[in-house]
């Protein structure tokens, strides 16, 4: 007997083939779930299971849940014992109950994105402020007083990081000048200079580390008026870092809560207000913070 040819088996290896294709695996359906563009094929009977099942969806980015109820990867419901086993949180985030992505501590939701919360890294400086209230008045422009004692506090956040704070100050304050910086109207915030020789009173915000002085009043000395502070300004600091907000009078003489015009500032939304502050004040409320690379 002749051995069989090479084409005969080929014929039988292919309906082999064929046969045990259609015998382990079911037809190919549209509806069945093939993705076309994964080339993934779903188990409807497994998602159907899973949103019986109630389990959390949470889209391809990982971090939202939807109103679908199930949690999909590649097609296959996840184990409801383990909400957080897929989902990819953001920056300062991370998963907790149900599988939604919180803010960790001592970061807070700012805008959709959550950032270092004030009272985590400089718990004492918001609403810090200097008040420096008249004492006598001898005449309509100028009144006594004493100088206040320094206020400070400290910044706590991680040992080694450096930190760029933002802050809002406003208040009432009198104008000084500060060489060599040029003379604006009004008042500004500025990160150098030294207080020129004279009788006006000196707001300083000083940093241990990096050791840095700042001066909250700069504008033109010898003005009997003062004016409505009302600014944004940042400066870094360090953790562990003292942060000292200072008042000096010169003389114990300051200039009464008036402008040009003899009229009391009231600036909105800080205390005393609506009431008058008889005197000169600052206040630093937090606006941000973020961490220095």
């Amino acid at each position: 007997m002749s051995p069989p040819s090479f084409a005969k088996y080929t014929v039988a290896l292919v309906a082999l083939v064929a046969c045990g294709r259609s015998a382990l695996m079911p037809p190919f359906e549209e509806d069945a779930g093939f993705d076309s563009g994964s080339n993934a094929e779903v188990d409807s009977g497994r998602l159907d299971a899973g949103l019986d099942a109630g389990l959390l969806h949470t889209t391809p980015t990982g971090n939202q849940p939807d109103s679908g109820g199930v949690r999909v990867d590649a097609g296959i419901a996840v184990d409801a014992g383990d909400p957080c086993g897929q989902v990819m949180c953001g920056p300062n985030e991370r998963c907790g109950a149900g599988g939604l992505c919180g803010c960790l501590d001592g970061y807070s939701l700012d805008g959709g994105v959550c950032v270092l919360a004030p009272n985590t890294v400089v718990p004492g400086l918001s609403g810090l402020r200097w008040e420096l209230p008249c004492l006598d008045r001898p005449n309509n422009y100028v009144c006594g007083v004493v100088d206040q004692a320094t206020q400070a506090t400290t910044v706590t956040g991680s040992p080694g990081r450096l930190y760029d704070i933002t802050v809002h100050i406003r208040g009432v304050v009198e104008a000084k000048e500060y060489a060599p910086n040029p003379i604006d109207s009004g008042v500004e915030f500025i990160a150098n200079g030294v207080p020129v020789y004279d009788a006006w009173n000196i707001y300083s915000l000083r940093v241990s580390n990096p050791s840095r002085q700042y001066y909250l009043n700069q504008g033109q000395s010898a003005l009997y008026r003062c004016w409505a502070a009302d600014y944004v300004a940042t400066f870094r600091a360090g953790a562990g870092a003292t942060i000292t907000l200072s008042a000096q009078t010169v003389e114990n003489r300051q200039i009464r809560n008036i402008d040009d015009q003899l009229k009391p500032f009231i600036p909105p939304g800080v205390p005393p207000a609506p009431a008058i502050f008889d005197g000169q004040f600052l206040q630093l409320d937090v606006v941000s913070i973020s961490t220095v690379p």
